[in-house]
């Protein structure tokens, strides 16, 4: 296959292959009888997660108190009478990142074993449209189920994610700036998944430690993420172009058996479409190389390599057909009118300055006074990033105890100058 090594068997185990849920994971998940009621566990959606199985079990017994201790934030409690509420409330604070939820069920209908409804319930609320970012941010979850009767039973769910809500925001502060970078006004729909895609290839690398499960970690950190990365900044990229996406979990077909995947689907010209920006990019990774072998493709051209479950995501019946593509009349997120310098990306060390996070084309300039205050100013040096690079060394000399430093986007959108001391 194309990208036989791209998808690696110890990728997030969130992405289940189609109808097999999380008690058949295995080694992930285990449950434990306490005073013959209480039921503890806890669930790791990381495939990595490689522990030995002897000492997982020898340690259990204290894997919800660890994960539940120390909680500074109170723990939201509902009390639901439906299969529904119930469904909904976990639904909720994935959707909303919050760590910890006691819901208490009295009800009229039996849900049957306690523990599999439980994980089920979070499984489908991950699959489940809105909110598709943060929910598929969930790293892993302990739970403590006490049964009182057929009907009744109080579950406390303990949540950890794979961003910080720091993390998340940085992320989204980072797309906004690349948008306004590689989007135009004037960009179809289907010119701006090109244009996402082609952005996507070139920035991230396929984690081979697949230690590297987020969007930041790709975007912001080393550079390299699995799968659930790549969707992710692809969502977060799509939705904020103004483009309806989902992400879409399932398995694919490496060419000797199927293995745990995650891509995209994306509404173009009224229509969905998939798109999977990990198979677009394949190893071995190629800098500035850009494929759209699985861009807006059918279902039936998905089928060939991939497999989900067809009634939690939307149906994308047709090929792609670029007579067919819409443009977008209004950006439903403001593209942003300057671009960002972050000062603690930029250092002085033997007569040059050094900025990271920047972009291809990108043109760093070197003043010693501030150009924002000295219209006149002129700058004692100047680079400009080179492709495949998001860093770079401007050389200077100066007897000035100051520098201010800006950036040139490529559309030349200028940031506001930091001022650094120059030795």
């Amino acid at each position: 296959m194309k990208t036989s090594k791209k998808i690696s068997r110890v990728l997030l185990s969130l992405i289940i292959v189609l109808g097999v849920s999380v008690s058949s994971i295995g080694s992930l998940v285990y449950a434990n009888q306490i005073n013959g009621k209480t039921k503890t566990g806890y669930v790791s959606l990381i495939g990595g997660n490689r522990l030995k199985q002897s000492n997982y079990i020898k340690n259990f017994s204290n894997v919800y108190a660890t994960k539940t201790m120390n909680k500074s934030e109170a723990v939201v409690t509902y009390n639901v009478t439906t299969i529904d509420e119930f469904k909904a409330k976990v639904n909720y604070a994935i959707s909303n990142r919050v760590s910890e939820v006691n819901i208490n069920y009295t009800g009229s209908k039996s849900v049957g074993d306690s523990i599999n409804f439980m994980q089920d319930t979070v499984l489908t609320a991950v699959k489940t449209a809105g909110n598709d970012y943060e929910k598929n941010l969930l790293k892993s979850y302990a739970y403590s189920i006490t049964d009182f009767g057929d009907n009744e039973f109080n579950v406390v769910y303990t949540f950890d994610y794979l961003e910080t809500n720091e993390q998340e925001n940085q992320v989204k502060a980072k797309v906004k700036e690349i948008l306004g970078q590689i989007i135009t006004s004037d960009m179809t729909e289907g010119q701006r998944v090109k244009a996402i895609n082609s952005y996507i290839c070139k920035k991230l690398s396929y984690d081979t430690t697949h230690t590297n499960f987020s969007a930041y970690e790709g975007l912001l950190g080393s550079g390299k993420t699995v799968c659930q990365g790549y969707a992710l900044l692809a969502y977060r990229m799509l939705t904020d172009a103004g483009l309806q996406a989902r992400i879409i979990t399932g398995a694919a077909y490496n060419g000797n058996d199927s293995e745990s995947h995650a891509w995209n689907m994306v509404m173009v010209g009224g229509s969905w479409y998939h798109l999977d920006t990990t198979w677009n990019d394949p190893l071995p990774d190629v800098n500035g190389r850009v494929m759209e072998t699985y861009s807006l493709c059918s279902d039936a051209e998905m089928r060939l390599d991939h497999s989900w479950d067809k009634t939690l995501f939307p149906v994308a019946s047709k090929k792609y057909n670029i007579y067919s593509d819409t443009a977008v009349p209004k950006i439903l997120v403001a593209m942003q009118k300057s671009v960002t310098l972050n000062s603690s990306y930029v250092s002085v060390a033997k007569g040059k300055v050094c900025v990271k996070g920047l972009l291809a084309g990108d043109i760093i300039n070197v003043y010693t006074v501030n150009p924002a205050i000295t219209k006149s100013a002129k700058a004692i040096s100047k680079a400009t990033v080179s492709k495949g690079y998001s860093y770079l060394f401007a050389a200077f000399k100066t007897t000035a105890s100051k520098l201010y430093v800006t950036r040139t986007s490529v559309n030349k959108l200028e940031s506001v100058a930091i001022t650094i001391k120059s030795k």
